[in-house]
């Protein structure tokens, strides 16, 4: 079960990275060779310095860029009206775009640059009357850290194949996207009932830091997310959700330290989350921030190889730790890249891509976390439930023939309705054995008197040890033979030999069959009294209690 556990969440990491990258360059390859668009790459447009290609900007390069190329009407793809212009994932916070000098749209917050339009597909429809012979096409863009394109190429097609491409891009894109939102936002929800409903858990808190996690992981994903407008700073807004990335880190490491009991995880996150807030609150500008984000994202793939030294690869470690290896593993496969990207200055939107999914072996290691500790939970509550089974049975049996003893067969007589039968008896001379062989001979008549009950009572039958030589037997029903069952156990004992010696017991048996409701006590003095009747009858018999009521009366 183990094994295959293990090659399903491999399988999945697998497909989910293979998946992405298949996806990313299959879209990419599509835009840029299909006969029925025109794709212009970012090396096509220039502003007369600088081409389209994404390139970071310094503090005093901040402001509007005008990037335009040509292209001749007859390289379009046919159309009966209407073109489209589609602009996908470029850098910058808002641009407008222009053919021929006629504005086609905008997109994001064109004048109070509030806004991100760094991670959006944008459709620009335009009547084929506007073209000419040789046209001009005018990407107008303000930035402020970054600007130009990475890898997908500005289109023109037809409106209808527009639409379908950007129909495609919002189902891969903005669905995914909007389904992880809803499966971190679930998860953290139960996260947050099992912190409230495991009080008493010893690990309690992983549930609390790790629904943090999840909850600051959502807000970090709204970066993620093509923003037409936002309503604070846009400074403001990218120290926060930068600042929640790490603090989804921090609380990740906090619930691992938490669960697995290492105390050095706590320094790991305790240092990231430092270094993030003292980012956040000194950089005095976008460049300023920008710069600090691409040296402290190694904090990342440094703390996941501290989770592989301190849980992963310790001797010992339980199989929650072999799958939280696994799926830190991938996530430093994952990661690396876009670690690299940024110190390295590589432009592609292949590293961004792999953001989101990044996430997937942190959701599926918490998943593993929520599983192990379900698992112990359980395992926790068997035992208890076994040893409060076992406590119980041994207050309510003898401590010897593991039958009721009298407390339980009291209590028992006081719930249970008519009609039953109640035969009370004692072993004859069980003193004598005892003086004479010893009580572990007259241990060895207890307990072979007991077999035989075991053995020849019926399954609806009770039996108890009242303590001594004294047990009591209830038969429910109102047959005929409940007499002959009493009567056949007597003659069977009283035909067997102790161990090793050649003596025998017999037993005096009182019997009172209760047809109405009575107290516990009373019946047992009615059963009593037939059982001593017995006795005074010369040992080795069965009297009903109502044969001594006929001979009174």
């Amino acid at each position: 079960m183990k094994k295959k556990v293990i090659i399903a969440i491999n399988l999945i990491l697998l497909i989910t990275i293979v998946g992405s990258i298949a996806a990313y360059f299959s879209s990419i390859d599509y835009l840029n060779n299909s006969n029925k668009l025109l794709s212009i790459s970012a090396s096509k447009f220039t502003d007369g310095t600088y081409t389209l290609k994404s390139r970071p900007l310094t503090r005093e390069q901040f402001g509007i860029y005008n990037y335009s190329t040509t292209f001749n009407k007859s390289n379009l793809p046919p159309s009966n009206k209407e073109y489209s212009v589609i602009v996908t994932r470029l850098c910058g916070q808002s641009f407008k775009v222009y053919l021929n000098g006629v504005y086609l749209g905008c997109a994001g917050d064109y004048e109070a640059v509030n806004s991100s339009v760094w991670n959006g597909m944008y459709n620009f429809q335009f009547d084929k009357r506007v073209l000419k012979s040789e046209n001009t096409l005018t990407l107008q863009i303000v930035g402020l850290y970054e600007i130009g394109l990475n890898d997908y190429p500005v289109v023109i097609t037809d409106y209808q194949k527009a639409n379908y491409i950007q129909a495609l891009y919002s189902l891969s894109h903005s669905v995914s996207k909007t389904i992880g939102f809803g499966v971190l936002i679930s998860c953290s929800f139960i996260m947050l009932m099992f912190y409230f409903i495991f009080k008493k858990s010893p690990r309690r808190k992983t549930f609390l830091y790790m629904s943090m996690a999840l909850i600051c992981s959502i807000v970090y994903l709204i970066d993620l997310f093509s923003l037409q407008y936002i309503p604070v700073n846009f400074l403001l807004y990218k120290k926060l959700t930068i600042t929640f990335l790490y603090l989804t880190l921090f609380f990740i490491i906090l619930g691992y330290k938490e669960y697995y009991k290492v105390a050095r995880l706590r320094i790991y996150a305790y240092i990231t989350l430092i270094i993030s807030i003292f980012a956040a609150v000194f950089s005095k500008d976008i460049v300023q921030f920008k710069k600090w984000y691409d040296i402290y994202i190694v904090l990342v793939p440094l703390n996941i190889i501290a989770l592989k030294l301190e849980i992963g690869f310790k001797k010992n470690r339980p199989f929650s730790g072999k799958l939280i290896n696994i799926c830190t593993t991938y996530a430093l496969i994952m990661i690396l890249p876009v670690v690299g990207n940024r110190i390295f200055k590589v432009q592609s939107n292949l590293f961004y891509s792999i953001i989101p999914v990044f996430l997937i072996p942190v959701c599926i290691s918490i998943i593993v976390i929520i599983m192990a500790e379900l698992n112990r939970l359980q395992f926790m509550a068997s035992s208890q439930n076994k040893r409060y089974k076992y406590f119980y049975n041994k207050s309510i049996t003898d401590g010897l023939t593991g039958l009721y003893n009298y407390s339980f067969m009291l209590d028992y007589l006081e719930k249970i309705e008519p009609i039953y039968t109640v035969f009370i008896f004692d072993i004859d001379n069980l003193k004598d054995i005892n003086d004479t062989l010893g009580h572990l001979a007259g241990n060895s008549a207890i307990l072979m008197i007991t077999n035989t009950l075991k053995n020849l009572l019926p399954k609806n039958a009770v039996a108890g040890r009242f303590g001594g030589d004294e047990f009591m037997v209830i038969i429910f029903g109102d047959e005929l033979n409940t007499q002959q069952i009493l009567e056949n156990v007597r003659v069977k004992i009283a035909d067997t030999k102790l161990k090793s010696t050649n003596l025998r017991v017999t037993l005096s048996i009182g019997m009172y069959k209760v047809t109405e409701k009575e107290s516990a006590e009373s019946i047992i003095e009615k059963a009593d009294k037939a059982m001593y009747y017995a006795k005074k009858s010369g040992k080795n018999c069965l009297v009903d209690y109502q044969n001594i009521i006929a001979k009174i009366f």
